[in-house]
């Protein structure tokens, strides 16, 4: 999902599971931090701990994950908030082009 390309491509069941069983994964590497936060990657890599135990329990992947969509949220939302509050190409108000008024003039 992460890679947009169906994991295991090719392989059988039986390949696939013994592909797990030599500790083979799919690669992350190639993923850029904005398609797959490194905390995310660590999520990913403690699911594939060889030794069960030592896995994460599905609260704390919920939570993990829960928490890896909320900084993308705000991330995004901080950024759509600077393109609206801060336009780069917007004209700037320029105070000397007319001539000042006199107190006399203005009254």
């Amino acid at each position: 999902m992460l890679s947009g390309m169906r994991p295991w491509e090719g392989m059988s069941m039986v390949q696939i599971a013994f592909a797990v069983l030599k500790l083979y994964r799919p690669p992350m590497n190639d993923l850029s931090e904005e398609r797959c936060p490194l905390r995310l990657r660590k999520v990913l890599a403690a699911c594939w701990d060889p030794v069960p135990e030592r896995r994460p329990a599905a609260s704390e992947i919920v939570k993990e994950i829960m928490l890896v969509q909320e900084k993308i949220e705000v991330t995004r939302h901080s950024h759509a908030l600077h393109k609206i509050t801060a336009p780069q190409d917007a004209p700037r108000p320029s105070y000397g082009q007319q001539p000042m008024l006199s107190i006399e003039q203005m009254v």
